[in-house]
């Protein structure tokens, strides 16, 4: 169709022929002929496309070697036109046709854009070109009028010179002449000058002045016209000399203009050392003051936090900033940078060089000993402020952080003395001191504690009143906290700026100061604390005062433990106890994680530069150990610290048991019928005492077994049941020693101290039969009640053997040894005993 070739006429760029005629063939070339016309006409019109895109620097064409690329060398209009027929319908070939024609177009819009350019650009070109002509007809002009004044210029020139060459040498003879009379007339000058110099106070220009011509002077002095010269400047120096003298005893000067003064001393002195030292003696006097006014201006008031932030303050703005102001004046007055200038000195300047060198010497001596003075001063003043309880390791670090900060300036001007370095070696000498004082303050804390404890057990009506559980806790929190405190408290001193690059605050200071050192340090001193009650005399269990033997008064005096003086409560003791297994069980490991993860140390070894120094964080194989060992040593202490407070109780009830015994008459009893009032009231002494032991040891998980050997021992004793082998165990019982953190272990031991001390009773005592019935009726009521602490078969040895003691003391003790049935003990005791004995 007529579409159908509109559309290939337009993608192939060239008219079609009438499909109508006959195609005619395509001549062959002949050999040697050149292209064929049509292509010899497309050279020309590649070469003018290849020099427009070197010219607009546009992208190369595709090397591609596809025919079927459009943007491509080797594009073929035939094979790509091929390709569309077999891809695409008619629809299909419109749409390319449009997408042609609007790159087309676009191309189009190009194209005449870059020509607009390109004719305005043209026409910018010729205008600058005419412009250039006509400037350069004008230039050349002007060069050629130049070179005529110059060559003009020349000749003129060397006219003058030949006409002043004869003159020459007069001439540089009158003015060496002329340069001699100025200086001789400078000279009788002189002391006119000096005296005017002096009237207006100029004294530097009348030192400038003189130091000019004492050379002269001197050397012609020997002169008539120049001694009178001579003596009269020096009159006048001598003059100077005072009221400089004069106007440094003035407290108005400056540290600059005072060092100034001295340096025109320096230069009319003959030696600089004199003048060195004076002016030294004048910084010591002025150090003196500053250093008085300080201790003086806070040797009242506060002494605390705030009175150190001052006093450190006052010591960087005032003292240090002044002796900076010192030796700044006077390294540039008298010193300067003489070392390089030492390289470069002629021989005659070495004289000069040495006299600078002995007063860098005599200025690095001086400060040296100011430096060392007032680092003393921080360290007394940290010590003196230590009293005050508000005083903690911030507030000291923000000190030290000041006096570091204070130093630099000092340190910038003499390296050479370390003073920063010096200065942060005090800052770990007092983060020392204050860490041993943080100890210190958690031992004086953890006392008032443990005696506020004491004193709440002393004013309570009855330890039934008491809440031990909340007394534990609050005891063992307020421990705690304590001890996080502390160690958040000395972790500021690691934050300080003056410990980032110092190795002790990476290494050292975490390792042996805090981890080593103070966690340590805590943890023995509590198990030490707990173990002076220990090795107290009054709390070692003493036998016959633990049993209550009837041996008089005496006895009965030290059975008194702990109910007066100063003495701990039993209480105290129980709560203690909690407190140890408490801390065993998960809080020792606590507090030294707490320590391991907040004082980190800095793992050493070999490290490129591209590792990070990374902290250690696991705990090491020291941090396991003292875990381990103060675990055991702090459970060990609790135990025996319970052992003192079953020794307290079972002491107290015994005493209550042996007054009784002993009040009564047993050879005048009658018929025993039923267990005596003050036995019921021991029952329910114990029951009571059991319920306090129960706020803190609560095993309430008795198993089948305990509850089998507990029936076993509540069996009714006779003086029979006792085998041999059962009195030689019961012989060997330890009454007193360490307690299981448990309510059964507790009870058993107040039951071990009650029967033996029954038994110990009897044997002091005489009974007829019936009194004998008596005792063996008060024993099975006491041993049915004592069979509900049996948990295992030990314990159950133990309290048969001890009670079944009991009853054998008393046959062995009766005139007339006549034992009650089996039946009638066994109703009786049910009777006596409270509803709820066997839980």
């Amino acid at each position: 169709s007529a579409t159908f070739k509109k559309v290939t006429d337009k993608l192939v760029g060239q008219k079609t022929a009438d499909p109508s005629k006959p195609e005619a063939p395509k001549a062959s070339a002949a050999p040697g002929d050149g292209p064929p016309a049509g292509r010899r006409g497309e050279e020309p019109e590649r070469r003018k496309r290849g020099l427009l895109k070197q010219f607009y620097q546009a992208a190369p064409m595709s090397t591609s070697s596809d025919p079927l690329d459009i943007n491509g060398s080797s594009f073929s209009a035939d094979m790509y036109l091929q390709k569309l027929y077999k891809q695409h319908d008619l629809n299909g070939l419109m749409q390319k046709e449009d997408e042609f024609s609007q790159q087309m177009r676009a191309l189009d819009g190009d194209m005449q854009t870059l020509v607009y350019d390109n004719y305005n650009k043209f026409i910018s070109a010729t205008e600058t070109i005419r412009k250039m002509k006509s400037q350069v007809e004008t230039m050349e002009t002007d060069m050629r009028r130049l070179e005529e004044n110059m060559q003009s210029i020349s000749e003129l020139s060397t006219k003058i010179d030949l006409a002043l060459a004869p003159k020459r040498e007069q001439i540089y003879k009158l003015s060496i002449g002329h340069s001699q009379l100025k200086k001789l007339q400078f000279l009788f000058e002189l002391p006119s000058r000096l005296r005017l110099c002096v009237e207006k106070r100029s004294y530097e220009q009348a030192v400038d002045y003189y130091t000019k011509a004492s050379g002269i002077l001197n050397q012609y002095k020997s002169m008539d016209s120049f001694r009178a010269i001579y003596d009269e400047c020096a009159q006048i120096m001598d003059q100077l000399k005072k009221e400089v003298a004069k106007d440094m005893d003035s407290k108005t000067l400056t540290q600059r203009e005072m060092v100034s003064m001295y340096g025109l001393l320096k230069k009319l002195s003959e030696t600089p050392s004199q003048t060195y030292d004076m002016l030294l003696s004048r910084a010591q006097s002025q150090w003196t003051a500053n250093r008085t006014e300080q201790e003086r201006k806070f040797s009242q008031g506060a002494r605390g936090s705030a009175g150190l932030q001052e006093f450190v303050e006052y010591g960087s703005m005032t003292v240090l900033m002044n002796l900076r102001e010192w030796i700044s004046s006077y390294q540039s007055t008298f010193i300067g940078n003489f070392e390089e200038d030492a390289l470069q000195a002629t021989p005659a300047q070495a004289r000069q060089i040495e006299d600078r060198r002995v007063a860098q010497q005599q200025l690095v001596t001086k400060v040296d000993a100011l430096v060392q003075e007032y680092l003393d001063a921080v360290v007394a003043r940290v010590a003196a402020c230590a009293i005050d309880p508000e005083m903690k390791m911030p507030t000291v670090v923000t000190a030290l952080e000041t006096l570091v900060t204070g130093l630099n300036p000092v340190g910038e001007l003499l390296p050479q003395l370390g003073v920063v370095e010096r200065g942060i070696e005090t800052c770990i000498k007092i983060i020392r001191q204050q860490s041993r004082q943080a100890l210190d303050r958690f031992q004086s804390i953890f006392r008032s504690k443990m005696d506020e404890l004491n004193a709440t057990a002393r004013a309570a009506s009855s330890p039934k009143a008491l809440d031990l559980r909340a007394l534990a806790d609050k005891l063992l929190a307020a421990v705690l906290e304590e001890v996080r405190t502390m160690l958040t408290a000395l972790q500021s001193a690691s934050k300080a700026s003056f410990a980032a690059k110092n190795a002790f605050f990476a290494q050292e200071y975490p390792s042996r100061v805090v981890r080593s050192g103070v966690v340590q340090s805590l943890l023995n001193f509590l198990t030490d604390y707990v173990s002076s009650f220990l090795d107290s005399p009054s709390a070692k269990p003493d036998a016959a005062a633990g049993i209550a033997a009837a041996s008089g008064p005496a006895s009965s005096q030290r059975a008194s433990l702990c109910l007066d003086g100063d003495t701990p409560h039993p209480v105290f003791f129980l709560v203690l106890s909690k407190v140890c297994c408490d801390m065993s069980k998960k809080h020792v490991r606590e507090i030294v994680e707490l320590g391991a993860s907040m004082f980190r140390v800095v793992a050493t070894g070999r490290r490129t530069k591209r590792d990070p120094i990374e902290p250690q964080t696991d705990l090491t194989d020291m941090d396991q150990l003292v875990i381990v060992e103060h675990t055991k040593s702090i459970r060990e202490c609790g135990e025996e610290v319970l052992g003192l407070y079953v020794t307290a109780q079972g002491r107290r009830i015994a005493q209550f048991l042996r007054d009784n015994l002993l009040g009564t008459n047993w050879l005048s009893r009658t018929e025993a019928k039923d267990v005596l009032p003050y036995m019921k009231e021991v029952i329910a002494q114990i029951g009571e005492t059991e319920a306090v032991v129960s706020q803190l040891y609560d095993d309430t998980d008795i198993t089948v077994e305990a509850r089998r050997k507990q029936a076993q021992a509540a069996r009714i004793l006779t003086a029979n049941v006792m085998s041999n082998i059962q009195k030689i165990f019961a012989e060997k019982i330890d009454i007193f020693g360490p307690i299981d953190f448990n309510r059964h272990a507790v009870m058993l031991g107040i039951a071990k101290i009650l029967a033996k001390s029954y038994s110990e009773i009897v044997r002091h005592t005489t009974l007829s039969k019936h009194g004998l019935q008596q005792i063996e009726l008060n024993a099975n009521c006491l041993n049915k009640f004592f069979a509900r602490y049996v948990i295992d078969e030990r314990s159950e040895s133990i309290i048969i053997a001890l009670m079944t003691q009991v009853i054998s003391s008393a046959v062995q003790r009766c005139l007339d040894p006549v034992q009650l049935d089996k039946q009638s003990i066994e109703d009786i005791t049910k009777r006596a005993l409270p509803a709820n004995w066997a839980n």
